[in-house]
């Protein structure tokens, strides 16, 4: 195992002054999938004596989101309060890594407790709700709902054709 000098870096210099640290960094230029370093503080009765952190590759994470919901047509990504989205399952290779959900929605039509507030908002405030969006002609159902980790959000969406075959099923 190679050793790193981190006493450098901008992260472990917030930590060594007593505050955690999590986000995503590349660890090289050409890749768009980026891993997770999460970074604390150790505390001891005298003080901070050090950092313990972790850095967690993104596409494992990425390889942990698995929807299951309509016979695994249904997918999910993670993005930030902004729509960025910073992981998705493997079935959608990584295509939306880096880009905001809101370049796949031509229209976006809230429910629930949504309070008129459009998805943009929805997102920022971290609340869970249900909308409708197209793409292409093609209709979704999707849902949101905050990760509980920063700002982190989970949207997973199903077409409208797989949604309402299995509800014609059911009927």
């Amino acid at each position: 195992q190679p050793k790193i000098n981190v006493a450098g870096e901008d992260w472990f210099a917030q930590s060594i002054k007593g505050e955690a640290q999590v986000f995503l960094f590349s660890r090289n230029a050409t890749q768009e999938q980026r891993d997770l370093l999460i970074a604390t503080p150790v505390d001891t009765a005298a003080g901070t004596s050090g950092v313990l952190f972790v850095t967690i590759d993104g596409t494992a994470i990425s390889g942990q989101i698995n929807t299951q919901a309509y016979d695994g047509k249904a997918m999910s990504v993670i993005c930030d309060s902004s729509g960025t989205v910073l992981f998705c399952e493997p079935k959608l290779n990584g295509d939306y890594i880096g880009k905001s959900v809101f370049d796949y929605a031509d229209s976006i039509k809230m429910y629930e407790n949504a309070e008129a507030i459009g998805l943009a908002a929805a997102l920022k405030r971290g609340v869970t709700t249900s909308f409708t969006y197209s793409y292409y002609d093609n209709q979704y159902y999707a849902v949101t709902a905050p990760v509980g980790v920063q700002d982190w959000r989970i949207i997973a969406f199903v077409s409208s054709d797989v949604a309402d075959a299995v509800q014609r099923q059911v009927n």
